[in-house]
Order: structure tokens, then sequence, then C-alpha cells
């Protein structure tokens, strides 16, 4: 991923909440030089100095296929983003887009059998566990569990590299930065609030 130096982010706890934060990704594979991707929910796992992502998909989705054959797959994270309009500077300049996204380079395999029993449960756990009435995997009865089962495939994506871009106005002065803060909190989307919130926890203290 192109990342000018002044919004680079390095890997470390910030960018693994945002990670779990945001842990509907995009997974891109490819077969052939022709790209594959899909969108799916992920678990993170930290083992010692390893950081792994699992998941599943539908038997019918070649998403696992590519992991079993080529192994590596690109994890994409995407935070909240906003366009920046130009007027909104002291001076002549131009407009912008700003955003946060986290991209993983992974190794995956195939999870079968009990891990993809696992899997499927924790995932369950941690969706439904804040539900007034959460359903777990655990409460589905044998039949039904063994029936879903053998129509999804699960995987493990072990991280070999992140990449962190945070384009907040990192670059822009004191004035300029606080007043695209004051123009996105005036916007009605989420993207724009959220941009704002995430610029305000890094409001420079000096131009």
């Amino acid at each position: 991923m192109y990342i000018p130096k002044m919004f680079q982010v390095e890997g470390g706890k910030e960018v693994k909440e945002f990670m779990q934060k945001n842990n509907f990704a995009t997974v891109i594979v490819s077969e052939e030089n022709v790209p594959y991707a899909t969108h799916i929910p992920l678990l993170m796992e930290e083992k010692k100095e390893d950081i792994f992502f699992s998941g599943h998909v539908s038997i019918g989705n070649k998403l696992w296929k590519y992991i079993e054959k080529n192994k590596n797959a690109l994890v994409i994270f995407q935070g909240p983003h906003s366009f920046v309009s130009s007027s909104w500077y002291e001076k002549e300049n131009v407009s912008t887009w700003n955003y946060q996204a986290v991209h993983c380079y992974t190794e995956g395999r195939i999870l079968t059998g009990e891990e993809l029993e696992k899997q499927v449960s924790s995932l369950t756990q941690y969706y439904e566990k804040n539900m007034v009435n959460p359903r777990y995997y655990e409460n589905l009865t044998d039949t039904f569990k063994q029936k879903e089962l053998r129509g999804i495939m699960g995987f493990m994506l072990r991280v070999k590299d992140i990449q962190a871009a945070y384009k907040l106005s990192q670059n822009r002065n004191t004035t300029d930065y606080q007043n695209i803060i004051n123009q996105l909190e005036k916007q009605t989307d989420q993207g724009s609030k959220g941009i704002a919130e995430e610029m305000k926890k890094r409001i420079p203290k000096t131009d």
C-alpha cells in the first residue's frame, strides 16, 4: 500500500484495536493473476508474537480453494473515511479524502473438523454475547450443526506484514486542522463524523 510517511502508523496496540473494531474485512486472493475478493467478519487471535485471523465461508465461495492452493491472501480493514473540501483551508489548495485503512499480508490454511467447529463457536460467541437472548453455537441441535458444517469451509490466516495508513490531515496547520474537524462534524454522514472523532484524538499542540 502506498503510504506517505506522515500518514504511516506502525503496527502496535492501536492498529490491533483498529482491526478488531473494524473486523468486517475484505479478503483478497488471486488465481492466475485474477483477483478474487470476499467481504467477511474475521476473528483476531494472538499467539506469542504472531497474529492470526480466522473465518469461514460458504463451500460455494471459491475463496477457500484459492487459500488452500496459493496460501497467500491480502486482508483489508477499512475504517471511517470522508471528503475534505479545500474551502475549509485558510489558503488556496486542493480538496482531498481522509481515511483509515490497514492492509495485512498473510499466509493461510484450511480449517476442518474440530478446528472449524471451534471457529464457528468463537465467532458466534463474539457477536451474540451482547444480545438479550444470545443464540450460541452450543445451543443448536447436533443434527442442525452437522448439516450447517457440511456447507462451509473455514480458514486461518497468519499475518506476515502489516501496513497501516491514517490520513487525518496531519499535513495541515492548526487552524486548518481544527476547521476541518468543525466542518466534518456538521456533515450528516457517519464517515465524516467518524473522521472528526479520530482527528480530535490527535489535535496538534503546535503548528
